[in-house]
């Protein structure tokens, strides 16, 4: 057991043996944060493969992230088009 332990936490080791760490962020917290109906974020999580329980459930540190991420990139993608749209540019 103390050498699985010592595994774990030492950093030479694979990084994948490294538990990570939880955001203190919440599927509806993410989705208040960003305008998103709490179903928008289900969904994201459902094509990114992140396991939850409800609306309440704290994301893991790395899966928070690219939620996140995807939300962004899906607002920067929505801001390019409405700006395409109305300068007449593609």
């Amino acid at each position: 057991m103390r050498k699985l332990l010592s595994l774990i936490y030492c950093p030479s080791t694979d990084p994948f043996l490294i538990p990570m760490g939880f955001a203190d962020l919440s599927i509806a917290d993410i989705a208040a944060q960003y305008d998103l109906q709490v179903e928008t974020v289900f969904h994201l999580c459902d094509r990114l493969n992140i396991r939850y329980k409800n609306q309440a459930t704290c994301l893991a540190l790395e899966d928070a992230k690219m939620v996140i991420l995807e939300i962004l990139s899906a607002q920067s993608d929505g801001d390019s088009q409405s700006h395409q749209d109305q300068t007449g540019t593609v």
